[in-house]
């Protein structure tokens, strides 16, 4: 009996202990699983033993920068659109609203159609870099494999984080908390599966507009897919040639796309020209950071004139360089406040769309086709320009853009049905005195309930209105950027690496 007692106590011991084992594992699992779900700088600082990496930054870390702006701009301006159609119009033009955010310059914080044509234009610059970089170091060898390489993750990278956030939307849909539920869940399947093959995947209508359903914002997403591959296809066949006939190619055949419409393809050539055009600059260029040193000058000294005047002359191409990069950012910058409607009353505006050349003037063929001549000439400025100027980059390379360039691509898919869900109710609507029928009767029917905060607030005047703008952005977008950067670690940046295996292990390791 004794030792059946010990027996009972070493068991009730040990069946103690494993209890309290595995609650503590359950714990520190859900305490690292609760952990995980923060925003990424914020797990780096709770993980201690995780020191945060400090930023490094690579030769093109600007254009991140830039890229983080795009895509936060791009989501502001389909909030924007979507809650408060008053800012849409040039200032002036709306008889309902004349709020400083509709003035030229400042309407750029809420201009997302000049966006897209800035990621194009950074996508053809990024997606050459290195294999002109291998070009300019005679190793053609190398640039054919690094193309080879992008060619096969492209579809991968474009398309892989795009049919997970399609069907985190189709469940959401069939739950109830998104949209209208088709019938039956193999009816939606059905229907998500035709939208992914017909429009989200669908490389085949060039710089179309497809409009996808589960989420509109993706239609440039094939877009980006079909011009990367043209891109590959354009460096694979340049790669040969010397650089001064691999320059003229490139310039030939962004003006043959110009010349045919086609915006989308001149703009990926024309990130791939500023690819070159950077790569071929020996020197740092002289930019708006950078000063000349002035040597003490000794009299009667024939070289020091000689050293005088080219000082001088290295002064004047200064000036000359920083008028000419303020000229062109200051261009593209009121071009992006390019008005959705009405741009033929719009000063300043009005000058450029009577001078778009065919085809994109044939408002027929497209209606947005002035825009974007005009926003494909615009981006492609203002690309070059940042590689020029050492100050533009240093400001794209602050830890915040360099965060929103890492998070950009989670962003743009995240953020559209985010706001679809949350911004109803977060912005709302006014009081309205709509009323049908007397009072007391049984025909009368009262207005929309005031809500959300235009309800609190108000949305008379331009002052209520841009309060309620600020509000919206202030409570809603710390949410869509933690879910981006939920997105970006558990989807984005595992597609990318399981991208790299796949085609490790699909090489004959030759």
């Amino acid at each position: 009996m004794y030792i059946m007692h010990i027996i009972s106590m070493l068991y009730t011991d040990t069946l103690s202990s494993a209890r309290r084992a595995i609650s503590a594992m359950r714990s520190r699992w859900i305490t690292n699983a609760l952990i995980a779900l923060l925003p990424s700088f914020l797990v780096d600082q709770l993980r201690h033993e995780h020191h945060p990496k400090a930023l490094r930054l690579h030769a093109t870390s600007y254009i991140d920068g830039l890229r983080g702006v795009a895509s936060l701009i791009v989501s502001i301006c389909h909030y924007t659109e979507d809650n408060h159609d008053y800012f849409v119009p040039s200032w002036g033009l709306n008889k309902t609203s004349s709020a400083a955010l509709q003035l030229p310059f400042v309407r750029l914080i809420f201009s997302g159609r000049p966006m897209i044509h800035v990621f194009f234009v950074i996508s053809g610059f990024v997606l050459s870099y290195k294999p002109l970089k291998a070009l300019h170091a005679r190793d053609v060898e190398r640039c054919q494999a690094i193309l080879a390489s992008s060619a096969f993750r492209r579809p991968i990278r474009l398309f892989g984080p795009c049919v997970v956030s399609t069907f985190i939307i189709l469940l959401l849909i069939y739950s109830g908390f998104l949209y209208e539920p088709l019938p039956s869940f193999y009816e939606q399947l059905e229907d998500w599966w035709h939208a992914l093959f017909r429009s989200i995947t669908w490389p085949w209508s060039w710089d179309y507009d497809l409009r996808p359903t589960y989420d509109i914002h993706l239609w440039t997403i094939p877009i980006e897919f079909i011009h990367s591959m043209l891109l590959f296809m354009v460096l694979l066949v340049v790669s040969p040639m010397r650089r001064p006939l691999r320059l003229a190619a490139l310039v030939s055949i962004m003006l043959y796309c110009l010349g045919c419409g086609r915006w989308a393809a001149f703009e990926f050539i024309g990130g791939s020209l500023i690819a070159e055009l950077h790569l071929k600059q020996a020197d740092k260029p002289l930019t708006l950071t950078k000063f000349v040193e002035w040597k003490p000058r000794q009299k009667n000294n024939a070289s020091d004139n000689g050293n005088d005047h080219a000082n001088a002359n290295i002064k004047v191409r200064s000036v000359m360089k920083t008028v000419l990069y303020t000229a062109v950012v200051l261009l593209w910058w009121f071009i992006a406040g390019w008005p959705n409607e009405n741009a033929e009353r719009t000063p300043g505006i009005h000058f450029l769309l009577a001078k778009t050349p065919e085809p994109f003037s044939s408002i027929e063929q497209d209606e947005r086709g002035p825009q974007k001549f005009w926003f494909s000439l615009s981006a492609i400025g203002l690309v070059w320009t940042i590689t020029q100027v050492d100050l533009l980059q240093r400001c794209l390379e602050n830890n915040v853009l360099q965060y929103l360039g890492r998070i950009s691509y989670a962003l743009y898919i995240v953020h559209g049905p985010i706001l679809n869900m949350v911004q109803g109710r977060v912005i709302g609507r006014a009081a309205s005195t709509a009323a049908s029928g007397n009072p007391g009767s049984k025909h009368f029917r009262s207005g929309p309930v005031a809500s959300g905060l235009k309800g609190l607030i108000g949305a008379d005047t331009p002052t209520q209105q841009t309060l309620v703008w600020i509000l919206g952005i202030v409570i809603m977008w710390p949410c869509i950027v933690w879910v981006a950067d939920v997105f970006w670690r558990f989807v984005d940046r595992p597609i990318m690496t399981g991208a790299r295996r796949l085609e490790d292990w699909c090489s004959d390791g030759r």
